[in-house]
């Protein structure tokens, strides 16, 4: 299993249900990259910040403890439709229980009053912005990449951003002086540069899906969601 971790996200899935090692990896990795959407996700259901870092915090360890990996099927679709469809078990219960604490007087866990706003909202629209915070995620840890690797040619990570995305202020000729290389050479460079981000997108696409053919309509979507040219 190790040597196909880094493959496909439905086998870091698999290593995340193994044993130990791979396990914590494989754990750490689905945490940095569904945090933030799943706390977006929250949030935009009505809940509060704390109450959304709280409840995703709960449903992480919920979800990594219970073994709900084990059950999960790379054959019924995407990975993150899986987890959101986890994650919305996750808030009905504690919708359950913070309404036990309500009729008990207890401390309610939850503000009911938000999770009641789940209803309000389209399931779609919610499941599309889920997929809108995960896609900025994908293309977020693909520039990552990608200024890492250009700070080893003498780049720093605000220029490389914003010459991939072809905003940068200060004009080329300046950009090709402060590096030392002509303008030509600079406009080669960056177009490698948009090269190799494409690719590293790819890559952290790639990782989501089960077979090509799903990776290049995730590209697809990924344009379509973002309002930005497809890699």
């Amino acid at each position: 299993m190790n040597a196909h971790f880094a493959t496909t996200r439905w086998s870091l899935v698999r290593s995340a249900s193994a044993a130990p090692e791979p396990r914590r990896e494989a754990l750490s990795e689905l945490y940095q990259l569904y945090w933030r959407p799943i706390c977006d996700y929250l949030r935009r259901m009505g809940i509060s910040e704390t109450e959304a870092e709280d409840v995703a915090q709960d449903f992480f360890l919920n979800f990594f403890e219970s073994r709900s990996l084990d059950r999960a099927d790379e054959g019924q679709g995407r990975f993150r439709a899986y987890l959101l469809g986890a994650l919305r078990h996750h808030v009905q219960k504690v919708h359950r229980k913070a309404s036990a604490k309500k009729r008990g007087g207890g401390k309610i866990a939850l503000s009911l009053e938000a999770v009641d706003q789940e209803n309000a909202t389209p399931d779609a629209d919610h499941a599309r912005l889920f997929d809108l915070e995960w896609a900025q995620t994908v293309v977020s840890h693909s520039m990552t990449r990608l200024e890492k690797e250009t700070q080893q040619q003498g780049i720093d990570a605000d220029l490389t951003t914003a010459l991939v995305n072809g905003d940068a202020t200060v004009p080329q000729r300046e950009i090709a002086a402060q590096l030392g290389i002509t303008v030509t050479a600079l406009k080669t460079r960056v177009f490698r540069m948009r090269r190799r981000f494409r690719e590293l997108l790819r890559e952290e696409v790639q990782r989501t899906v089960a077979n090509d053919v799903e990776l290049e309509a995730e590209l697809v979507y990924i344009s379509e969601i973002l309002g930005g040219p497809s890699a």
